[in-house]
């Protein structure tokens, strides 16, 4: 199973500037400005079955022992000196801000990327220096999973899991609700609960693949439906309902349940059309779009952190002012977080290349 000629190349057409779309409407949703901004986190979920199953299938001819060890390895690399060092960097402003007590819950979790499992319970205390953290731990869940799945799958039959997947998404997260509302320790807002726990991806992580593995050649037209499609079939679950949240965990009209579908397809068919060039290439690849999508990762990491220090300092100041300064503080740490400690371990992952 090979990819067609415009997917062979190392870096991929458009990808970056879908990081930086993605990681903007997220920043604009917890700036209260985009409500339905979350699904930033949803694309990039898609966005990591698409890349990260294509790597695997690639070394899946490997001795085991080697494809995981060059897999993880790289893994460990790109994503642990950021994450770690961000959280020892945070933990100590968390500290002088006098946020110690709720910091001190948190690290336990943090640290072992289980943060979106306690953020799951009853238990949980959320930070705003780390509350994003939950997708970064979903991350991990999936890089330490999935490998084995492509491992022991040949075509034929990693075609039909996918599509198995992908199809059995909604029952998963019913079946998230039904449990978390028996569960006496659960967080009682069930929705956030079903968010933030890794088998409601399970099915993004699927189509992502999916579309890496068999590519739809670029077709708008199913991607502009799909857009349509999502925002009627939302508009009408919202009818009899003032908005998304819903403790329950259904949502109106049991959005919560299949509006995670509809949001996968859109990103998955989005994806293949950057890829394949059939969507404003020009934008998606400019130059300032690939930098930032190459440290794309930082921002998403210091974005909410820097936030929440601006609202701390200066209270009275506009929102959009305060988003302006946000914006250029989040570019310049990342690009130093980049250049002077991210850049020298990155240039170790050569060691487990295939």
């Amino acid at each position: 199973m090979k990819s067609p000629a415009p997917l062979d190349a190392g870096r991929l057409p458009g990808l970056d500037g879908l990081r930086v779309l993605s990681v903007l409407v997220i920043i604009f949703y917890h700036q209260g400005l985009l409500p339905f901004g979350w699904i930033g986190v949803q694309v990039f979920f898609v966005l990591s079955g698409y890349l990260i199953t294509r790597l695997l299938w690639n070394a899946r001819e490997r001795p085991l022992g080697r494809y995981l060890t060059g897999f993880w390895g790289r893994r460990v690399l790109r994503i642990f000196p950021l994450y770690y060092g961000a959280l020892v960097a945070l933990s100590v402003l968390a500290f002088a801000a006098g946020k110690g007590q709720i910091l001190k819950l948190s690290l336990p979790y943090l640290a072992t990327y289980t943060y979106n499992l306690w953020s799951a319970t009853a238990a949980y205390r959320e930070s705003r220096y780390f509350s994003h953290f939950w997708s970064l731990c979903v991350e991990e869940q999936f890089y330490l999973l999935w490998p084995f799945l492509i491992y022991v799958c040949r075509r034929g039959p990693l075609k039909a899991v996918l599509a198995a997947i992908v199809l059995a998404g909604p029952l998963i997260r019913l079946a998230e609700v039904f449990i978390l509302r028996a569960s006496p320790g659960a967080n009682p807002l069930t929705d956030l609960s079903v968010y933030v726990l890794t088998p409601t991806y399970f099915d993004g992580f699927a189509i992502g693949a999916w579309v890496g593995l068999f590519p739809l050649g670029g077709k708008k037209g199913a991607f502009f439906a799909s857009f349509a499609f999502l925002v009627i079939a939302t508009w009408l679950a919202f009818q009899h309902s003032n908005g998304l949240r819903d403790t329950s965990g259904t949502g109106p009209g049991y959005v919560l349940i299949w509006g995670y579908s509809l949001v996968n397809l859109f990103a998955a068919l989005l994806i293949d059309c950057l890829v394949f060039r059939k969507l404003a290439p020009r934008f998606f690849d400019a130059g300032p779009m690939q930098y930032l999508g190459k440290i794309s990762y930082g921002l998403y990491v210091f974005h909410l952190p820097i936030q929440t220090m601006l609202e701390q300092a200066l209270p009275r100041a506009g929102v959009w002012p305060r988003l302006g300064l946000q914006l250029i503080l989040t570019v310049a740490v990342s690009a130093l977080s980049f250049r002077f400690w991210e850049r020298p371990f990155l240039a170790l992952k050569d060691r487990f290349r295939a």
